[in-house]
């Protein structure tokens, strides 16, 4: 990288020293993970894929998620382009704290798969009230 008087040294750092998670992988979907005090909210696109080509694998250290698309022209029809392109899915999120396995969710609408982690409850923050004696 050619550094240059015009280039903001914060860009720069970023480019050199950037967290991988920072760099989208090539060829990988987006992720958007969302934290509240209760739960990990993970919101992955997946336009197209069926939700039987959809695998997700909860655990108390995380998550996987595997999905694929293909693309197939029906019998009969001759493609003249294809832009839509097939892909497979194979992402891992570690969380920080453990999750609670059993209260995990997953919808998926509009294309946006979205998995609720809640985590342990042994973790949750719980606000306590003072009783006066």
């Amino acid at each position: 990288m050619l550094v240059t008087p015009l280039l903001d040294i914060d860009t720069v750092f970023d480019a050199v020293f950037a967290r991988p998670s920072r760099r989208p992988m090539a060829g990988a979907q987006a992720l958007h993970v969302e934290e509240t005090d209760e739960a990990y909210i993970l919101k992955a696109s997946l336009p197209g894929v069926p939700s039987d080509e959809i695998d997700v694998n909860v655990t108390q250290k995380g998550v996987t998620l595997l999905a694929s698309r293909t693309n197939q022209t029906p019998d009969g029809f001759q493609p003249l382009r294809l832009e839509r392109t097939a892909f497979t899915v194979n992402r891992h999120f570690r969380a920080p704290l453990p999750l609670n396995v059993d209260a995990a969710e997953a919808s998926m609408s509009d294309g946006i798969l979205t998995l609720t982690l809640p985590k342990a409850a042994e973790l949750t923050p719980r606000k306590l009230t003072v009783n006066v004696a």
